[in-house]
C-alpha cells in the first residue's frame, strides 16, 4: 500500500515582474524546503525554467500554494494532480506533465514531453506510447468516458 500525505500541496513559481512566467509543481515537503531545493539545482540544472531563473534572478521569483488536497492523497494522485493543474493552465516553464507517464512496448516509461517540446512528444506518441494520465468526462450523451490526456477515449464506462 502506497503511503498517504497531508502535506501535499501544489505551487506555482512565478516572475512577480512578469507574471505569464510561472512554472507550477508539487510537494510533500514544507514549501520552503522545496524552494530551497530549487534554488540549489538552478544552479547546474538545464530546464526551460531554471534557464529563466537564472537569466532574471530569484529575487524576482515568488512562490505561492496553488491547491491543498483536503484529504491525505499518495505521491502518485499528488503527481496526477499537478498534471491537471499544468494542463489547465499551460505554464510556459514547465517541459514535462506531472504523473503523465507513457508506456512504450512492455515495459519502457518515460514522462510524456510537454506541448513546448511538440517534436519529442509526437516521436513518443509515434511510437505507440499509452498514456498513463487519465481523467474521467462526461461526453455529450452524458455518458462518463475515461480519456487520457490528449482528450483521446480509452474506456467508456457505463
Amino acid at each position: 500500500m502506497e503511503a498517504t500525505y497531508t502535506t501535499g500541496i501544489i505551487y506555482k513559481i512565478y516572475d512577480i515582474e512578469d507574471p505569464t512566467q510561472y512554472y507550477i509543481g508539487s510537494t510533500i515537503q514544507k514549501l520552503e524546503k522545496r524552494l530551497l531545493e530549487h534554488k540549489s539545482a538552478s544552479v547546474k540544472a538545464d530546464s526551460k525554467f531554471y534557464q529563466y531563473v537564472r537569466r532574471v534572478g530569484w529575487n524576482r521569483m515568488k512562490i505561492d500554494i496553488v491547491y491543498h488536497p483536503e484529504e491525505p492523497v499518495t505521491r502518485r494522485d499528488l503527481f496526477k494532480l499537478e498534471g491537471d493543474y499544468q494542463l489547465a493552465q499551460n505554464p510556459p516553464l514547465n517541459e514535462n506533465v506531472a504523473g503523465s507517464y507513457i508506456k512504450i512496448g512492455h515495459t519502457k516509461y518515460c514522462k510524456l514531453a510537454y506541448q513546448s517540446k511538440p517534436a519529442l512528444r509526437e516521436k513518443q506518441l509515434k511510437q505507440g506510447a499509452q498514456l498513463t494520465h487519465v481523467r474521467y468526462v462526461i461526453d455529450r450523451s452524458g455518458m462518463e468516458v475515461k480519456q487520457d490526456i490528449l482528450g483521446r477515449n480509452v474506456i467508456k464506462k457505463h
